[in-house]
Formats: C-alpha cells, sequence, structure tokens
C-alpha cells in the first residue's frame, strides 16, 4: 500500500484518521469527539479499572512545519489537559502528541520547553510512527482514506451470493467438507480484509447457537442462519471500542405485555429505573441493523428472548460510592452494621435511578430505587453460605444478618464521619429471626477469637455437629478468659505408669484435670490451647492405669483456661482439706 498523503487531507479526516489507528492499535482505548470539553484529550488508553489512570494521546493534524499559531494550539491542549485531570481526580501515567510531522531540533527544544515541569513522560508521536501504523492497518486507511466502503460493501456481497450458491446446490451431488476449504478460506479473508470496526468469524454447526458464547472478548452479535439440517453462525467482534462509535450497531424493539402481570411490573421498574429485565419469547420485536452487510435483522417472524438493561451510569464527584447500613432496634441503638460499596449505578429512561450496594463478603446486597428524592424504595437479598471462607471476611455479614428481623429497622449512613443513620424501610419488613443465621454468626465470632490464638489457618467448616458447635463458641470463651460451668456425673482418667496416688477406693480427693483445648474442623481436629478444671470426688475405681471418681455432692465445677506447662492428660491430686469442730 502506498504511503498516505497527509499533506492533502483535510484536518478532520487526518484526525479522525490517526484515533481510529490509535483505537486499533490499542483496543481498549476511548476515543473523545472534537469538539469543546474535551478536557485536551482526544484519545486515552485506561490503565485501571476505574479509568483513573490514563495514557493520554492528544492528536493534531499539522503536516508541515509548526507556526507559532499551531504551536500555541498544541500548549493550549496541553494546558487544558492538566486542568481536567485535576479537577476530574483521574491520574495522567504519560502524554503523547500524535501528527504527522516529524520534529525538528527547534521543534523537539520547543517540546522539551513545553513538558519541563510534568513529572510523567511526554513523547512527540510523529510521521516516521504513523506510517508504520497505517502500514499495520491498512484497512483504516483504505476505508476512511480510500474506495474501502465500496470495496467492503462488495465482499459482503460475494459472501451472501457465495452462500446462496451453495444453498441451490442439486440433490444427490456428493459434497466431502474438504472440498469447501478453500472457499471458506477465501470467504473468511475477503470479510475481514477491508472492514475496520469489525472481525467476523464463521462456523457451522448442527444445532442453532445456545448463548454459551455471549461473553466471548469484543463479540457484540452473532447471526444464525439455517434450518434442522445444519446451520451457519456468523460472529460480530468489534475491533476496539472506538467501532461501537464509528459504527455503532443500532435498533430497536417493542414489546407485547399483559398490563398487570408480573412482566409488567419488571419492565415498568426498567423504564422508570434501569433494572435490568429479561423479556421471553412472544413479548418482544427486535429489528437490529448489523455491520458488515448483513442487512436489517427483523424478528418479526421469529421467536426471540431479549434481555434489556441500560448501560451503567459512570458516578460523579457528588456520588457516593460507599455507605453504612446498620440494623437499628426500636430504641433506635445499633445492633449491627455492614460497610457496602457501590457496584453498579443505572438510569431509567424515565428519569429514575438504581443503585446497588454491596457488602463485603457479598451476602447483603442493596437495591436502593429512587424517583423522587428522599423517597426510596429499599429491596435487600441476604445470602449465608460461609463454608470455606475466612470467619473475619464474614462475621460482620452474618451478624447484620441475624439481627435484620422485626421489630428492628434499617438505618443508612455516610460512610465517613459520626454514624447519623437514617431509618429506611426494606422489603425485609415482617422477617422473623432466623436461628439457624443467629448460630452462623455465633460460630463465626467464636472463630475469630480462636483464629487469634492459633498460627493455623481456619475456614468455616462445610459441616459440623452441634455439639461442635457448642464446642467452637465454649473454647473462644475460655480463650477470653471466661470460665465455664459443667456438670460431671463421673470422671475416668487413663493414668500414667509413673502416677502415685497416696489413695484407695472411697476415699475423696481433689483433683486437677488438664485437658487439651481443641475445635474439630473440616481438616480434623485442631489444638489451639489447654484448660483445666479443678473438681472433688470420691475415688470408686484404682488401678495402676485407671482412675475412676464420681461426685461427693455438688456436681457442678468450672472449666478455665490453664496457660502452665504442665501437659494435657496429666491428673494431680491432694487431699480434702478437713474442717476441725472447736468444740
Amino acid at each position: 500500500m502506498a504511503r498516505v498523503e497527509w499533506t492533502r487531507q483535510s484536518g478532520e479526516d487526518v484526525e479522525a484518521v490517526v484515533a481510529m489507528l490509535l483505537c486499533t492499535e490499542y483496543p481498549n482505548a476511548w476515543r473523545i469527539r472534537p469538539g469543546r470539553g474535551d478536557g485536551g484529550v482526544d484519545v486515552f488508553v485506561p490503565l485501571s479499572d476505574d479509568r483513573a489512570l490514563r495514557d493520554v494521546y492528544q492528536v493534531k493534524k499539522f503536516a508541515s512545519n509548526l507556526t507559532s499559531s499551531q504551536k500555541r494550539k498544541i500548549r493550549a491542549s496541553f494546558d487544558e489537559l492538566l486542568k481536567s485531570a485535576e479537577a476530574e481526580q483521574w491520574e495522567i501515567s504519560s502524554w503523547s502528541l500524535v501528527l504527522p510531522l516529524d520534529p525538528t531540533p527547534v521543534n523537539e527544544a520547543w517540546f522539551g520547553q513545553m513538558t519541563a515541569d510534568v513529572v510523567f513522560p511526554c513523547r512527540w508521536v510523529g510521521l516516521n510512527r504513523l506510517d508504520l501504523f497505517a502500514a499495520q492497518n491498512p484497512m483504516v486507511i483504505d476505508y476512511y482514506l480510500r474506495d474501502g466502503k465500496d470495496r467492503l460493501q462488495q465482499q459482503t456481497d460475494l459472501l451472501a451470493s457465495v452462500i446462496a450458491r451453495r444453498a441451490d446446490r442439486t440433490p444427490g451431488e456428493a459434497l466431502q467438507p474438504l472440498d469447501v476449504r478453500s472457499d471458506l478460506m477465501e470467504i473468511y479473508k475477503a470479510i475481514n480484509a477491508y472492514d475496520p470496526h469489525y472481525r467476523y468469524e464463521l462456523s457451522m454447526t448442527a444445532s442453532p447457537p445456545d448463548g454459551s458464547e455471549a461473553n466471548r472478548p469484543g463479540m457484540v452479535a452473532q447471526v444464525a442462519y439455517g434450518s434442522p439440517d445444519g446451520w451457519l453462525l456468523i460472529a460480530i467482534f468489534a475491533r476496539s471500542l472506538a467501532a461501537l462509535e464509528e459504527r455503532p450497531i443500532t435498533g430497536e424493539y417493542s414489546v407485547k405485555i399483559d398490563e398487570g402481570s408480573d412482566l409488567d411490573t419488571e419492565y415498568r421498574r426498567y423504564h422508570e429505573f434501569g433494572t435490568p429485565v429479561s423479556l421471553p419469547r412472544g413479548s418482544v420485536n427486535v429489528r437490529l441493523s448489523l455491520p458488515g452487510g448483513l442487512g436489517i435483522l427483523d424478528s418479526d417472524d421469529i421467536d426471540v428472548e431479549l434481555s434489556v438493561s441500560p448501560s451503567e451510569t459512570a458516578p460523579d464527584e457528588r456520588t457516593e460510592t460507599e455507605l453504612v447500613v446498620a440494623v437499628l432496634s426500636p430504641d433506635e441503638s445499633t445492633l449491627a452494621e455492614l460497610e457496602v460499596r457501590l457496584v453498579e449505578r443505572t438510569r431509567g429512561p424515565a428519569g429514575g435511578t438504581r443503585t446497588v450496594w454491596e457488602g463485603p463478603s457479598g451476602f447483603v446486597r442493596l437495591e436502593i430505587l429512587a424517583s423522587d428524592y428522599p423517597n426510596l424504595t429499599v429491596n435487600m437479598q441476604v445470602t449465608t453460605d460461609p463454608a470455606g471462607r475466612r470467619p473475619a471476611d464474614i462475621v460482620d455479614s452474618l451478624e447484620f444478618i441475624a439481627n435484620l428481623h422485626d421489630p428492628n429497622t434499617l438505618g443508612v449512613s455516610t460512610a465517613y464521619g459520626p454514624r447519623q443513620f437514617s431509618a429506611i424501610s426494606t422489603s425485609t419488613t415482617g422477617r422473623e429471626r432466623d436461628m439457624s443465621v443467629v448460630r452462623l454468626a455465633k460460630i463465626a465470632r467464636a472463630l475469630v477469637t480462636i483464629q487469634q490464638h492459633t498460627n493455623k489457618r481456619i475456614l468455616f467448616p462445610s459441616s459440623y455437629t452441634g455439639d461442635q458447635a457448642r464446642e467452637m463458641i465454649d473454647v473462644a470463651k475460655l480463650l477470653s478468659g471466661e470460665a465455664i460451668s459443667f456438670t460431671w456425673p463421673e470422671i475416668r482418667v487413663d493414668l500414667e505408669p509413673d502416677q502415685d496416688f497416696p489413695f484407695q477406693v472411697s476415699d475423696e480427693a481433689m483433683f486437677r484435670l488438664v485437658q487439651a483445648l481443641e475445635i474439630s474442623l473440616d481438616s480434623g481436629r485442631l489444638e489451639v490451647g489447654k484448660r483445666m478444671a479443678i473438681i472433688q470426688g470420691r475415688i470408686t475405681e484404682l488401678t495402676a492405669t485407671r482412675l475412676v471418681a464420681v461426685p461427693t455432692g455438688d456436681d457442678r465445677a468450672q472449666m478455665l483456661r490453664f496457660d502452665g506447662d504442665e501437659q494435657p492428660g496429666r491428673v494431680q491430686t491432694r487431699e480434702v482439706p478437713r474442717t476441725t469442730n472447736p468444740h
């Protein structure tokens, strides 16, 4: 392909072509439409998910040696960029001036002086680099500056004729898969040779598409042609984000929904707040304008399903992205609170807004609908599957859910400053206390305490018995310094051979028992410390290897945490103190 004569192109064409070359080189680039308010940015490549860190490209059409006026325009765009980044609170990783002109030594000196005071790298991307981009992406040059649009239509017309010819083969004519290899490869090459916006993939299957490939990166549509005998699938992929602006896929749809039905309610919520809605077969007609010469897709004669979801609305500097929600008792004291973050924000065609908030564990999800602030509708969804999770990550969410029942209410506050909760009503009104969640919260809190006393990683068990749950809670109490009362009908202790007891059967004695402090997890028994009990009883059996005793009076005793050096399993005894009668 011949080199581009940049000096013969209009300024508008130069800027459009250079911007598309950059977007083709960096498919995730964002193109800012020329005009007032572009903030000194023509193209930027986001380097973080929130687009707060950006490589910025400023495109200029100047193809001859820079004049003073042109330098002032470049300087003005650069200054505007610095102001925009500060005002909109995003960071510049690098800045590139892109134009079809290589710098002279005088230009380099001026450019270096202009950018001397900034901390990010600045580059001059000139004619040589643009010629390289153009050579690597001839379809962009051909489409925008030559006859590529006409050639693209010719190729798609060829595709249509080939498909039609294959469909009209005479009955009985033998055809092997290998026979069509060359044709298919030529078709694939032809349809992808001239379209700078989209790429097309062809496949043949025995069944219609099932939607399993809908999330392939870059895929914007899939068209299927077929019958019970077989299907031709054409998948359409955007070559860059900018392609969707240069050649958008547009369309319209109409719905047929029974008034007052559940689907009618869901669709009204979409229309007012932007809540996603799925329209089943028989309820919608769709008409789409597809690229690549594939024409108009009209579903009037086809049953289609449609999922409708508006584009998310980006938060601005006034939008709260973190909140604190709390469960408030009837006297408005805080029973549990949870920080939530904004994960989705939509606006319905009617102007209402919808925000979705999620807690750190994903157990709590709030949907807040607002059409006439401060009147809000709050829907809450809670899930509880703690198995395999770190207790510290889920305990706050579980305690929040455990307290979320009547007559308690929900309050919302900002995440900074003093807590000032505003009570709101939710879809959980009438909720009864869920004792299973209460138990989960207690176990999680106990495991958080136990984790502080062992360097073995503890995960919430996938299964446990009631006795094992009570054991976890009791072990946490002992580790926290609490005493636990228990009853004992008898004790049976295996003695070590070197233990010598100066007692006989029927004697009373004081016994100090040191035992391992353990809990049951999916991985087995985990020892986290020691415990001790002091009890008084009468010996009923004593051999060289076993001691059995029963209470002599009160069968209640206390268990305490033990931090001494004595090993678990040892039993110490001493004589029961005798009281003497002075009379």
